[in-house]
């Protein structure tokens, strides 16, 4: 669970985001990382309480979305998020992911061309009855998450208060005490980071710790630690923790040689590593995507059958390749078996066809893999996926998987 605490002044907002990462069954720490993350383009920052691959989901929208103002971006998003919704395999495609997956609370702070100093929050929940419900939270003071009853009381006059004051040193103080608040009846805290945005400027700075060490349980009544630190920079895309996790910290391991297998990462990534040589003996996959389809029936047109993001985190990689496979798989069925139809399947990475298969049908299935190999920029990069299907009318498109992976070296 995260903790958000935002603040509206007359000429700045400020959004606070807690760093823990926590299994809840037992409330043992598994990853203390940064939260926030930029939206490219325009001056505001969002913070995400929810799944962390639905929040990855969002943050390559909003990357590839090219908005041009605050205004745009909160007249907009709830629409884009309902059309993220239809075809996330995060949201919808596993059991488990369609409920906890779809629930979530989206925090966004930033700077309004009509309004100054702005920020809204969407939250997203599953009625009693399986219906999807989306509410907007607007406030002229604050914003925060998770709240009670004893926040209410103590902190919204303080809040209104600070609404009407301007951005003066020491905000994060008073938002530190609704975090510290948080805390003791929920998983908040690791660190805190701080971002204030006004007309002119966007910082980020590390605010405070806590005692929270990864493998062992939170203690909910330890307090903050203020930090005195520089600005840092706002990432562009949220952190992935693996599952499970035990964090190796910056610094963490000093050793004349590491064997192989003395260190692995579930996800994939290990990051940045100051070494005085450096091999690594086999490829490191990112954890593959699988998407599921429902059936349809040709139409004498192309249709698309599956559509798949995936990223691939390259730090330390720029200049290297790596690879993206790719492999689809349908059942088919025809209304007059008498009748041989003509189908066609192409699969596609990043627009370029890498299999397509074609002619009647012969066979209750049909099948199509490929890969495509990709030179690495050294960041986050974003790989679209496609299988366009076209078949005559009397051909029956049945249930259908896309299953993608890439590996990088």
């Amino acid at each position: 669970m995260s903790g958000i605490v935002v603040s509206i002044q007359r000429d700045a907002v400020h959004m606070l985001t807690d760093g823990l990462s926590v299994r809840e069954c037992d409330m043992v720490v598994q990853a203390i990382v940064s939260k926030q993350f930029a939206v490219p383009g325009i001056r505001a920052v969002c913070g995400f309480r929810g799944c962390v691959m639905v929040e990855r989901d969002i943050a390559v929208m909003l990357q590839r979305a090219a908005l041009t103002s605050f205004d745009e971006l909160m007249r907009d998003l709830p629409a884009m998020l309902e059309g993220l919704a239809t075809r996330s395999v995060y949201w919808n495609a596993i059991p488990w992911t369609t409920y906890h997956g779809g629930v979530f609370d989206l925090f966004v702070a930033g700077w309004s061309e009509t309004k100054g100093a702005a920020a809204f929050a969407i939250s997203r929940a599953r009625k009693d009855d399986g219906t999807w419900k989306t509410d907007i939270h607007e406030s002229p003071a604050a914003l925060y998450a998770p709240g009670d009853a004893t926040i209410d009381a103590l902190y919204l006059p303080l809040f209104g208060m600070v609404a009407a004051s301007k951005n003066s040193p020491g905000i994060e103080k008073t938002l530190l005490e609704v975090m510290q608040q948080q805390r003791r009846s929920y998983p908040v805290g690791g660190i805190a980071d701080l971002t204030t945005i006004t007309e002119t400027d966007t910082t980020t700075r590390r605010v405070a710790k806590w005692s929270d060490v990864v493998g062992t349980k939170i203690d909910h009544f330890s307090r903050f630690t203020l930090v005195d630190s520089p600005p840092i920079p706002l990432l562009e895309m949220p952190y992935l923790p693996p599952d499970p996790v035990m964090l190796i910290s910056a610094g963490a391991v000093t050793a004349v040689a590491i064997q192989a297998g003395a260190i692995r990462s579930d996800n994939g990534t290990i990051g940045a590593l100051g070494v005085q040589s450096f091999s690594i003996g086999d490829n490191a996959v990112v954890v593959p995507q699988v998407q599921t389809g429902a059936p349809f029936t040709g139409n004498n047109d192309f249709q698309i059958a599956n559509d798949i993001y995936i990223g691939v985190d390259t730090t330390g990689l720029a200049g290297k390749p790596y690879t993206i496979f790719a492999m689809f798989t349908a059942g088919l069925g025809y209304v007059d078996p008498s009748n041989h139809s003509n189908q066609l399947t192409y699969l596609q990475i990043e627009g370029e066809t890498v299999a397509n298969i074609g002619g009647g049908v012969v066979s209750v299935f049909t099948t199509a893999a490929g890969a495509k190999t990709f030179t690495a920029s050294g960041g986050y990069e974003v790989r679209h996926i496609q299988v366009l299907w076209v078949g005559e009318p009397q051909i029956i498109m049945g249930q259908h998987i896309l299953s993608v992976f890439a590996v990088k070296r």
